[in-house]
């Protein structure tokens, strides 16, 4: 029964628009009418040929003049139908999956943050996409096709008895062969889709944390790029004999970024600017001594600097006078 409470739940949400929901419902009914009476005048003009020996020839062309007129009326008749169902279906399914689309974005921005530190972004935007994707594949398929359908099942279907309880025997057991197979199919396929498709919102939450924070993750990952390529430098400039000092022409993070690439290159000369600062924020790691440099041995890059040092040389906002 979860089908038809989702069923039920998808169309409940064209209630925006419930004017013309019922219209095109209406249009569904007298397009399935036009399609269970058509075949049924073919039957009649079978019929009018097979006794065409037995009637007089004026007599013949006026049955049959009336009945090649209705039935051309029926068959036009039912396309135009088709069309406009189909165009106003098209337009309504296109606003109310913009619609649907506005309603998940505003609730998703006022949901709390617990919320959001538990699900990816990527992931809540796939879901909106497909989502309202699938809403529209649905609003467009039950008034193009599905509405049709459903009235000549349960309405033109009885009726083919009267006419023909015999082919209308026939066409129900067919019909019911028909529903189990398919049940049973689409049952089948629809749990094997359903864990595809948690598999894809688990890759698209990924993938969307990752773009959203690009700036972030590209000096990451572009890190060991660099230093496999600086190697590989290094070692075609000792391969022609050339001497590589690291170098940095500041005593800050990026001396102790030069230390450790010294430090990868073995025992190498390093180059630091002449001069000794008053304090250090990083300490002894950014001093020589008796011409060694000591490699920080913490994460990142080795040492964060002093915050209380950072505290007594920030420059203060300095008096302005109006």
């Amino acid at each position: 029964m979860d089908f038809f409470r989702v069923y039920g739940r998808v169309i409940g949400l064209l209630k925006a628009e419930r004017g013309l929901a019922i219209m095109l419902a209406l249009a569904n009914v007298a397009v399935a009418a036009l399609q269970f009476y058509e075949p049924v005048l073919f039957g009649k003009v079978v019929d009018l040929l097979s006794t065409a020996r037995d009637k007089p020839v004026d007599v013949l062309w006026s049955d049959a003049r009336e009945l090649l007129v209705l039935w051309a009326a029926v068959g036009i008749g039912g396309i135009v139908a088709n069309i406009v169902v189909s165009l106003q279906a098209d337009r309504m399914a296109h606003r109310r999956r913009l619609g649907a689309m506005a309603t998940f974005f505003e609730h998703v921005l006022v949901l709390p943050f617990a919320f959001h530190h538990s699900q990816h972004s990527g992931r809540l935007l796939k879901v909106m996409l497909t989502g309202v994707d699938h809403l529209f594949g649905i609003w467009l398929s039950f008034f193009r096709e599905n509405l049709a359908t459903f009235v000549a099942l349960f309405i033109m279907l009885p009726l083919s008895l009267f006419m023909n309880w015999r082919l209308g025997l026939l066409l129900i057991v067919l019909i019911v062969f028909f529903a189990v197979a398919n049940a049973w199919v689409v049952g089948k396929t629809d749990r094997l889709q359903a864990q595809v498709e948690e598999y894809h919102s688990e890759l698209a939450g990924r993938a969307g944390d990752a773009l959203g924070n690009i700036h972030l993750i590209q000096s990451f990952v572009r890190l060991g790029v660099e230093t496999s390529e600086m190697r590989r430098i290094i070692a075609l400039a000792h391969d022609f004999g050339v001497e590589v000092v690291p170098h940095c022409g500041y005593l800050g993070a990026g001396f102790l970024a030069t230390v450790h690439i010294a430090a990868s290159m073995g025992d190498v000369l390093v180059e630091r600017l002449g001069i000794d600062l008053e304090a250090s924020p990083f300490g002894p790691f950014a001093e020589i001594t008796n011409g060694v440099a000591r490699v920080p041995q913490g994460p990142g890059l080795g040492h964060d600097p002093d915050p209380a040092l950072i505290a007594r040389y920030r420059i203060q906002e300095p008096n302005v006078i109006r």
